[in-house]
């Protein structure tokens, strides 16, 4: 996927807004998490919402900084695989948790999650024009792109990503889940 980012390469601060067809549904990505998969959950309270932190490098994907998290080794937005390999694709059911990780470079790699013992992604991210935000997978050898798709689950109150929501949802009927849409909301 090309990237979409502007030719503006100065930090941008916002909360990531999400856009779904259930109104029940907080507006906002909260600053708490699920404490077994460490997904992070959301909030009507732009108050309780995640503050984050975009610098675009025009190189491809970046990271985004968590400007007001409680949680002081984990200030960056990730993703944290269940599964300690994944298979992606159309046809994957595989799921990671949008959770909080640690920066970049920082070994070992850590993440919220107890319950997610895979790949953590950390410079997954771009900002389209629209504000939507893109997260994208890169396999091991960097030759293949899985683009996430983001849902949330209801019964749980958190958001993943998954490569294939059909797949995912076939895999797991027990639970109810609604697609979403994120987008960067800046700061007024």
């Amino acid at each position: 996927m090309a990237s979409n980012r502007p030719l503006d390469t100065n930090p941008r601060v916002g909360r990531i807004r999400i856009c779904c067809s259930n109104q029940t549904i907080g507006r906002y990505i909260a600053k708490t998490f699920n404490k077994g998969s460490g997904a992070l959950e959301t909030t009507n309270s732009s108050a309780d919402a995640l503050q984050v932190r975009i610098t675009p490098t025009n190189l491809g994907k970046d990271y985004m900084e968590i400007t007001n998290t409680q949680e002081n080794d984990l200030a960056w937005l990730g993703t944290s695989f269940r599964s300690a390999t994944p298979t992606l694709g159309k046809d994957s059911s595989e799921w990671a948790s949008l959770t909080l990780v640690n920066g970049p470079g920082a070994k070992p790699t850590k993440h919220a999650g107890p319950d997610t013992a895979g790949p953590v992604g950390k410079k997954i991210w771009d900002v389209a024009l629209d504000g939507r935000i893109v997260g994208t997978w890169q396999d091991d050898e960097n030759l293949v792109s899985y683009q996430f798709y983001f849902i949330y689950s209801v019964g749980q109150n958190c958001i993943y990503a998954v490569t294939s929501q059909k797949a995912f949802r076939n895999n797991n009927p027990e639970q109810r889940y609604e697609d979403l849409i994120l987008v960067f909301e800046p700061a007024a």
